[in-house]
Protein backbone atom coordinates (compact mmCIF):
# COMPACT_ATOMS: atom_id res chain seq x y z
CA UNK A 1 0.00 0.00 0.00
CA UNK A 2 0.98 3.79 -0.52
CA UNK A 3 1.00 6.35 2.06
CA UNK A 4 -1.06 9.14 -0.40
CA UNK A 5 -3.43 12.31 -0.46
CA UNK A 6 -6.44 10.27 -1.17
CA UNK A 7 -5.27 7.76 1.74
CA UNK A 8 -4.71 10.56 4.61
CA UNK A 9 -8.29 12.22 3.70
CA UNK A 10 -9.85 8.78 3.84
CA UNK A 11 -8.35 8.25 7.05
CA UNK A 12 -8.46 11.43 8.78
CA UNK A 13 -11.07 13.86 9.03
CA UNK A 14 -8.85 17.18 10.14
CA UNK A 15 -7.76 18.40 6.89
CA UNK A 16 -4.69 17.47 5.75
CA UNK A 17 -3.09 21.15 5.76
CA UNK A 18 -3.48 21.48 9.51
CA UNK A 19 -2.43 17.90 10.64
CA UNK A 20 0.54 18.18 12.53
CA UNK A 21 0.89 14.16 13.42
CA UNK A 22 -0.09 12.02 11.64
CA UNK A 23 0.33 8.17 12.72
CA UNK A 24 0.36 5.69 10.03
CA UNK A 25 1.99 2.75 11.92
CA UNK A 26 1.06 -0.84 11.15
CA UNK A 27 -0.95 -0.18 7.82
CA UNK A 28 1.72 -2.13 5.57
CA UNK A 29 2.57 0.71 4.12
CA UNK A 30 5.39 0.02 1.01
CA UNK A 31 6.24 3.36 -0.32
CA UNK A 32 5.51 6.69 0.45
CA UNK A 33 3.97 9.54 -2.09
CA UNK A 34 4.25 12.84 -2.31
CA UNK A 35 2.18 13.85 0.70
CA UNK A 36 3.66 17.77 0.81
CA UNK A 37 0.13 18.66 1.21
CA UNK A 38 0.03 17.73 4.69
CA UNK A 39 1.54 22.01 5.32
CA UNK A 40 1.61 21.65 8.91
CA UNK A 41 3.14 18.11 9.60
CA UNK A 42 5.97 18.10 11.92
CA UNK A 43 5.51 14.29 13.47
CA UNK A 44 5.18 11.75 11.40
CA UNK A 45 5.12 7.53 12.15
CA UNK A 46 5.89 5.04 9.76
CA UNK A 47 6.37 2.10 12.54
CA UNK A 48 5.55 -1.23 11.49
CA UNK A 49 5.30 -1.31 8.05
CA UNK A 50 6.74 -3.15 5.04
CA UNK A 51 9.15 -0.30 3.52
CA UNK A 52 12.30 -1.48 2.30
CA UNK A 53 13.73 -0.39 -1.24
CA UNK A 54 15.68 3.12 -0.81
CA UNK A 55 12.96 4.78 -3.29
CA UNK A 56 10.12 3.68 -0.84
CA UNK A 57 11.33 6.61 1.22
CA UNK A 58 10.84 9.57 -1.68
CA UNK A 59 8.05 11.33 -0.76
CA UNK A 60 9.48 12.33 2.11
CA UNK A 61 11.69 15.16 0.93
CA UNK A 62 8.87 17.17 0.17
CA UNK A 63 8.34 17.41 3.83
CA UNK A 64 11.15 19.86 5.00
CA UNK A 65 9.57 21.00 8.37
CA UNK A 66 8.93 17.35 10.20
CA UNK A 67 10.77 16.80 13.41
CA UNK A 68 10.24 13.83 14.07
CA UNK A 69 10.14 10.93 12.33
CA UNK A 70 9.45 7.04 13.55
CA UNK A 71 10.63 3.96 10.60
CA UNK A 72 11.25 1.84 12.83
CA UNK A 73 10.29 -2.24 12.50
CA UNK A 74 10.57 -1.42 8.73
CA UNK A 75 12.95 -3.32 6.50
CA UNK A 76 15.18 -0.83 5.45
CA UNK A 77 18.73 -1.09 4.34
CA UNK A 78 20.63 2.14 3.95
CA UNK A 79 19.42 5.87 5.04
CA UNK A 80 18.62 7.21 1.21
CA UNK A 81 15.79 8.96 0.76
CA UNK A 82 16.16 11.12 4.61
CA UNK A 83 18.82 13.12 3.47
CA UNK A 84 16.59 16.33 2.56
CA UNK A 85 15.11 16.13 5.99
CA UNK A 86 17.49 18.61 8.08
CA UNK A 87 15.10 19.60 10.36
CA UNK A 88 14.67 16.68 11.96
CA UNK A 89 15.47 16.41 15.75
CA UNK A 90 14.57 12.90 16.04
CA UNK A 91 14.77 9.46 14.10
CA UNK A 92 13.87 6.16 14.94
CA UNK A 93 15.24 3.50 12.56
CA UNK A 94 15.28 0.79 15.07
CA UNK A 95 14.93 -2.94 13.93
CA UNK A 96 15.28 -2.53 10.64
CA UNK A 97 18.23 -4.23 8.07
CA UNK A 98 20.67 -1.60 8.28
CA UNK A 99 24.29 -2.55 8.06
CA UNK A 100 25.63 0.72 8.45
CA UNK A 101 25.25 4.19 8.88
CA UNK A 102 25.25 5.21 5.17
CA UNK A 103 26.11 9.25 4.31
CA UNK A 104 22.59 10.68 3.75
CA UNK A 105 22.16 11.17 7.44
CA UNK A 106 25.25 13.72 7.56
CA UNK A 107 22.83 16.45 6.56
CA UNK A 108 20.70 15.98 9.26
CA UNK A 109 22.87 18.68 11.07
CA UNK A 110 20.05 19.52 13.76
CA UNK A 111 19.43 15.31 15.16
CA UNK A 112 19.05 15.17 18.73
CA UNK A 113 18.10 11.58 19.21
CA UNK A 114 19.20 8.77 16.69
CA UNK A 115 17.98 5.63 17.82
CA UNK A 116 19.32 2.89 15.77
CA UNK A 117 19.44 -0.74 18.17
CA UNK A 118 18.75 -3.94 16.78
CA UNK A 119 20.26 -3.77 13.25
CA UNK A 120 22.89 -5.41 11.76
CA UNK A 121 25.52 -1.88 12.13
CA UNK A 122 29.19 -2.87 12.05
CA UNK A 123 30.51 0.01 12.01
CA UNK A 124 29.58 3.52 13.73
CA UNK A 125 30.67 6.86 10.97
CA UNK A 126 29.26 9.60 9.50
CA UNK A 127 28.26 11.04 12.71
CA UNK A 128 30.65 13.51 13.05
CA UNK A 129 28.48 16.36 11.22
CA UNK A 130 25.83 15.61 13.93
CA UNK A 131 26.75 17.77 16.95
CA UNK A 132 23.79 18.76 17.98
CA UNK A 133 22.91 14.91 18.74
CA UNK A 134 22.43 14.41 22.71
CA UNK A 135 21.02 10.76 22.45
CA UNK A 136 22.59 8.01 20.31
CA UNK A 137 21.37 4.35 20.63
CA UNK A 138 23.24 1.61 18.97
CA UNK A 139 22.46 -1.52 21.11
CA UNK A 140 21.77 -5.06 19.74
CA UNK A 141 23.70 -4.79 16.87
CA UNK A 142 27.48 -6.08 15.59
CA UNK A 143 29.55 -3.30 16.47
CA UNK A 144 32.94 -4.24 17.79
CA UNK A 145 34.86 -1.08 17.78
CA UNK A 146 33.36 2.69 19.31
CA UNK A 147 35.74 5.52 17.25
CA UNK A 148 36.38 7.62 19.01
CA UNK A 149 33.03 11.11 19.27
CA UNK A 150 34.97 13.98 20.13
CA UNK A 151 32.50 16.08 17.98
CA UNK A 152 29.64 15.09 19.65
CA UNK A 153 29.97 17.88 22.11
CA UNK A 154 26.50 17.83 23.22
CA UNK A 155 26.27 13.91 23.82
CA UNK A 156 24.01 13.02 27.22
CA UNK A 157 23.15 9.67 25.92
CA UNK A 158 25.33 6.50 24.90
CA UNK A 159 23.78 3.11 24.72
CA UNK A 160 26.19 0.43 22.78
CA UNK A 161 24.89 -2.76 24.63
CA UNK A 162 24.17 -5.97 23.71
CA UNK A 163 27.54 -6.05 21.05
CA UNK A 164 31.16 -7.20 20.67
CA UNK A 165 32.81 -3.93 21.73
CA UNK A 166 36.08 -5.34 23.66
CA UNK A 167 37.91 -1.19 24.76
CA UNK A 168 35.58 1.77 25.85
CA UNK A 169 36.50 4.35 23.97
CA UNK A 170 38.27 8.22 24.79
CA UNK A 171 34.82 9.78 26.10
CA UNK A 172 36.89 12.64 27.03
CA UNK A 173 35.74 15.30 24.88
CA UNK A 174 31.90 14.08 25.70
CA UNK A 175 31.92 16.56 28.82
CA UNK A 176 28.39 16.37 28.79
CA UNK A 177 27.76 12.90 29.11
CA UNK A 178 25.06 11.70 31.71
CA UNK A 179 24.25 8.34 30.60
CA UNK A 180 26.74 5.26 29.36
CA UNK A 181 25.53 2.45 28.68
CA UNK A 182 27.88 -1.24 27.59
CA UNK A 183 26.67 -3.44 28.94
CA UNK A 184 26.64 -7.41 27.60
CA UNK A 185 29.67 -6.38 25.65
CA UNK A 186 33.46 -7.95 26.25
CA UNK A 187 35.09 -5.09 27.96
CA UNK A 188 38.05 -6.18 30.08
CA UNK A 189 39.15 -2.86 31.45
CA UNK A 190 38.28 0.44 32.06
CA UNK A 191 40.84 3.58 30.59
CA UNK A 192 42.02 5.74 32.80
CA UNK A 193 40.20 8.20 29.92
CA UNK A 194 36.73 7.80 31.69
CA UNK A 195 38.27 9.06 35.00
CA UNK A 196 37.75 12.41 32.90
CA UNK A 197 33.70 11.49 32.26
CA UNK A 198 33.46 13.33 35.95
CA UNK A 199 29.46 14.28 34.84
CA UNK A 200 28.54 10.38 34.52
CA UNK A 201 25.51 9.54 36.61
CA UNK A 202 24.25 6.30 35.03
CA UNK A 203 27.17 3.61 34.21
CA UNK A 204 26.02 0.10 33.11
CA UNK A 205 28.55 -2.14 32.55
CA UNK A 206 26.72 -5.44 33.21
CA UNK A 207 27.73 -8.97 31.88
CA UNK A 208 30.98 -8.27 30.85
CA UNK A 209 34.49 -9.78 31.78
CA UNK A 210 36.25 -7.20 34.23
CA UNK A 211 38.26 -9.59 36.97
CA UNK A 212 39.95 -7.86 39.12
CA UNK A 213 39.57 -4.21 41.17
CA UNK A 214 42.57 -2.78 39.30
CA UNK A 215 40.00 -3.32 36.10
CA UNK A 216 37.16 -0.76 37.24
CA UNK A 217 39.54 1.64 39.28
CA UNK A 218 38.68 4.41 37.08
CA UNK A 219 35.07 4.17 38.60
CA UNK A 220 36.40 6.34 41.72
CA UNK A 221 36.47 9.23 39.70
CA UNK A 222 33.18 9.44 38.85
CA UNK A 223 32.30 11.92 41.64
CA UNK A 224 28.38 12.49 40.50
CA UNK A 225 27.53 8.79 39.75
CA UNK A 226 24.41 7.46 41.51
CA UNK A 227 23.25 4.14 39.24
CA UNK A 228 26.29 1.48 38.93
CA UNK A 229 26.12 -2.10 37.45
CA UNK A 230 28.54 -4.47 36.89
CA UNK A 231 26.12 -7.87 37.76
CA UNK A 232 28.02 -10.55 35.71
CA UNK A 233 31.15 -9.61 36.02
CA UNK A 234 33.47 -11.54 37.80
CA UNK A 235 34.82 -9.08 39.89
CA UNK A 236 31.23 -9.29 41.73
CA UNK A 237 32.43 -12.09 43.12
CA UNK A 238 35.02 -11.03 45.40
CA UNK A 239 34.98 -10.91 48.71
CA UNK A 240 33.29 -7.60 50.56
CA UNK A 241 32.52 -6.52 47.17
CA UNK A 242 29.73 -4.48 47.69
CA UNK A 243 31.47 -2.45 50.54
CA UNK A 244 34.35 -1.96 48.76
CA UNK A 245 32.67 -0.57 45.78
CA UNK A 246 30.66 1.84 48.30
CA UNK A 247 33.59 2.93 49.97
CA UNK A 248 35.22 3.47 46.31
CA UNK A 249 32.13 5.32 44.95
CA UNK A 250 30.48 7.08 47.82
CA UNK A 251 27.44 9.10 45.72
CA UNK A 252 26.36 6.06 44.60
CA UNK A 253 22.57 5.12 45.69
CA UNK A 254 21.55 2.03 43.33
CA UNK A 255 24.52 -0.95 42.92
CA UNK A 256 23.77 -3.32 40.53
CA UNK A 257 19.43 -2.92 40.49
CA UNK A 258 20.03 -2.37 44.22
CA UNK A 259 18.82 1.02 45.62
CA UNK A 260 20.00 1.53 49.23
CA UNK A 261 19.94 5.38 49.62
CA UNK A 262 18.59 6.26 53.06
CA UNK A 263 15.89 8.88 51.96
CA UNK A 264 14.79 5.68 49.70
CA UNK A 265 15.47 3.03 52.78
CA UNK A 266 13.52 5.17 55.28
CA UNK A 267 10.60 5.37 53.01
CA UNK A 268 10.81 1.57 51.60
CA UNK A 269 10.43 0.68 55.43
CA UNK A 270 7.60 3.28 56.55
CA UNK A 271 5.93 1.44 53.36
CA UNK A 272 6.73 -1.91 54.48
CA UNK A 273 5.56 -0.67 58.03
CA UNK A 274 2.18 0.44 56.26
CA UNK A 275 1.04 -2.49 54.55
CA UNK A 276 2.18 -4.52 57.54
CA UNK A 277 -0.41 -2.16 59.56
CA UNK A 278 -2.83 -3.26 56.91
CA UNK A 279 -2.27 -6.88 56.87
CA UNK A 280 -2.92 -7.05 60.87
CA UNK A 281 -5.90 -4.94 60.63
CA UNK A 282 -7.31 -7.23 57.88
CA UNK A 283 -6.26 -10.07 60.01
CA UNK A 284 -7.88 -8.75 63.09
CA UNK A 285 -11.25 -8.21 61.61
CA UNK A 286 -10.89 -12.04 59.79
CA UNK A 287 -10.59 -13.06 63.59
CA UNK A 288 -13.36 -11.08 65.08
CA UNK A 289 -15.70 -12.27 62.37
CA UNK A 290 -14.60 -15.94 62.92
CA UNK A 291 -15.25 -15.32 66.83
CA UNK A 292 -19.02 -14.11 65.93
CA UNK A 293 -19.46 -16.92 63.36
CA UNK A 294 -18.43 -19.40 66.00
CA UNK A 295 -20.81 -17.69 68.85
CA UNK A 296 -23.94 -17.64 66.01
CA UNK A 297 -22.92 -21.19 65.75
CA UNK A 298 -23.14 -22.05 69.50
CA UNK A 299 -26.20 -19.82 69.74
CA UNK A 300 -27.91 -21.91 66.97
CA UNK A 301 -26.93 -25.54 68.13
CA UNK A 302 -28.01 -24.17 72.25
CA UNK A 303 -31.58 -23.58 70.65
CA UNK A 304 -31.24 -26.67 68.83
CA UNK A 305 -30.78 -28.30 72.25
CA UNK A 306 -33.78 -26.70 74.16
CA UNK A 307 -36.09 -28.24 71.57
CA UNK A 308 -35.55 -31.66 72.12
CA UNK A 309 -35.71 -30.98 75.68
CA UNK A 310 -38.76 -29.77 75.90
CA UNK A 311 -39.97 -32.44 73.34
CA UNK A 312 -38.81 -35.01 75.14
CA UNK A 313 -40.05 -34.15 78.71
CA UNK A 314 -43.81 -33.61 77.73
CA UNK A 315 -44.57 -37.07 77.42
CA UNK A 316 -43.43 -37.33 81.14
CA UNK A 317 -45.85 -34.54 82.56
CA UNK A 318 -48.48 -36.22 80.81
CA UNK A 319 -48.08 -39.76 82.37
CA UNK A 320 -47.51 -38.09 85.66
CA UNK A 321 -51.20 -35.46 85.61
CA UNK A 322 -52.60 -38.92 84.55
CA UNK A 323 -51.28 -41.08 87.72
CA UNK A 324 -52.17 -38.10 89.82
CA UNK A 325 -55.86 -37.75 88.57
CA UNK A 326 -55.97 -41.51 89.00
CA UNK A 327 -55.02 -41.58 92.63
CA UNK A 328 -57.79 -38.58 93.14
CA UNK A 329 -55.41 -35.70 92.87
CA UNK A 330 -53.08 -34.78 94.88
CA UNK A 331 -55.10 -32.82 97.83
CA UNK A 332 -58.28 -34.61 97.75
CA UNK A 333 -58.01 -37.15 100.77
CA UNK A 334 -59.61 -40.48 101.14
CA UNK A 335 -62.82 -41.12 102.78
CA UNK A 336 -63.06 -42.49 106.24
CA UNK A 337 -66.24 -44.85 107.31
CA UNK A 338 -67.47 -44.36 110.55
Amino acid sequence: MKLTPALVSNLFETPMADLTTLDMSNKEISHIDDISGCISLRKLNLAKNTIKSSDALSGLQYLPDLTWLNLSNNSLENFEGLQKLKSLHVLNMSHNELNRISIHITNLVDLKALILNHNKIKTIDNLASLTNLNTLVLSHNNIQTIPNLSTLTSLTKLSVAHNSVRVVPDLSANAELKELRLNDNKILQLPDTLRQCSGLEILDLGNNMMREWTDIAALGSLLHLVNLNLKGNPVTEKEDYKEKILALIPSLRVLDGERFDPKFLQRKQKHKAHLQFIQDLQNKKQRIQDLREKKRQKREKGSDGDDVDEEASEPKVTKNKKRTKEAGGPNKRPKVKK
